[in-house]
Formats: C-alpha cells, structure tokens, sequence
C-alpha cells in the first residue's frame, strides 16, 4: 500500500473507530509526512524498518523539544499498529523505541495572595495578639 492510501485509511480510522479531534489528525498526518519524506517516498511502509524511524527521530531532535518528539513517536506508533492490524505491514518497525525522558521542571513560586491565603488563620479563629507562631 502507498504512502498517500496508507495515511488516508489511517486518518479515516482516527477519525471514525478513535474519534480525534481534527487539530490532533492534522497533527498527526504531519508528523507522518515528515516520515515519509525523511525515508523517502518511494520507500513505501511496509519496507519502513526501525532504524529508519530512529534516524527521523534522531533528526526531529535537532529542531524539537522531547515532547513534540514523544507526540510524533506517538503519531508513527499508532500508524504502524493500524497498518499490523490491517495486514499492511508485517512488524512494527516502533516497537520497543523508547519514548524520550521529558525534563523535570520544578515547581513555580505561589502568588503572594496564596502564600497570604495559607500563613492567615482559618475563618472564624481569630489568634489573640501576641500569640502565633511566630510570638515570642
């Protein structure tokens, strides 16, 4: 099956049996095109092997950040289970990639109105003068 009949089955089936929203199934025949050219057109799915993937993975590191390469992972996963499920191809040229670490990001300071919020006494309680934690 070609490129073009490929990703248009593809793209009936995420629409229709896993009911993407057109933003995400435009997102996703991109990320496909971008396979596509990077192998080749006339290397049709089928003949897409895992090194392959991985060499346009390695080239989408260049230019993305590790959670759009984790989304265009996500996008070649998907096409090539459709294809083994249809009978297309014959492995699953994904399988066993890993997905890229996502950096640790720290937690951001709160706004002063729930630091405020937090270090105030509950409703209803009113501390007597001179005695919260931090009298002496």
């Amino acid at each position: 099956m070609t490129w073009a009949r490929s990703m248009q089955s593809f793209d009936a089936f995420l629409h229709a049996e896993r009911n993407f929203s057109p933003h995400t199934r435009r997102a996703y025949g991109s990320d496909l095109r971008q396979l596509m050219n990077s192998v080749g057109a006339d290397v049709e799915p089928q003949h897409v092997d895992s090194q392959l993937v991985r060499a346009w993975l390695a080239a989408q590191y260049q230019r993305c950040c590790a959670a759009t390469v984790g989304r265009k992972l996500a996008s070649a996963r998907c096409f090539f289970r459709f294809l083994l499920r249809e009978g297309e191809v014959s492995a699953d040229p994904t399988a066993g990639l890993p997905a890229p670490k996502q950096p640790a990001l720290l937690p951001g300071n709160p706004p002063p109105r729930h630091a405020r919020r937090r270090l105030a006494p509950p409703r209803g309680l009113e501390a007597a003068p001179g005695s919260g934690p931090w009298s002496s």
